[in-house]
């Protein structure tokens, strides 16, 4: 997966699709079922933990790991909030 191959939040959205997740300019929307897949197991909460004290991860609400989406993705799903600038440095560095 890639920010290449993730829809565009802006962009029209097919009925019935289950995308990887989203992204605009900055960001990286994930649902549970991509987050899920790439920390499997017990991993995917610690490694939203880390991300969050990292500054990667967008913090949730009211303590949560993931936030209420816009009114741009059908559903307003729960999805973990990405900050791809901040993963960019972080792997050039």
């Amino acid at each position: 997966m890639s920010m290449n191959t993730l829809p565009r939040i802006e962009g029209p959205h097919a009925d019935g699709a289950d995308p990887a997740g989203w992204c605009d300019a900055t960001r990286a929307y994930l649902p549970q079922s991509t987050w899920t897949g790439l920390f499997p197991g017990g991993s995917a909460t610690s490694a939203a933990k880390a991300l969050l004290d990292m500054q990667m991860l967008l913090p949730g609400e009211e303590g949560r790991f993931t936030r209420r989406f816009s009114r741009a993705v059908p559903g307003r799903p729960r999805l973990y909030g990405i900050n791809v600038d901040r993963v960019m440095v972080y792997k050039a560095g």
